[in-house]
């Protein structure tokens, strides 16, 4: 609880020492590195889901998913 106030407070600090014009300067910088770190997060992390996936077991007709039926007719 105390580390989010700590981060509300850094983002405020860093709210007030930034101003318009050097934020619309810097948004190329700002948008461009943050997608590409989107991008290459996103790249890692399937990257190792597909390198490191089991078969899906779920897939196979030995193992079928049972839904019981709670309706209310009777049993025929």
């Amino acid at each position: 609880m105390l580390a989010e106030f700590g981060v509300v407070f850094l983002l405020f600090n860093i709210g007030l020492e930034l101003s318009y014009e050097r934020l619309i300067s810097m948004s190329k910088y700002i948008f461009g590195m943050g997608s590409a770190q989107m991008v290459l997060s996103a790249g890692q992390g399937l990257t190792l889901v597909h390198f490191s996936a089991q078969p899906e077991p779920f897939l196979t007709q030995k193992h079928t998913l049972y839904i019981p039926d709670h309706s209310l007719t009777p049993p025929q």
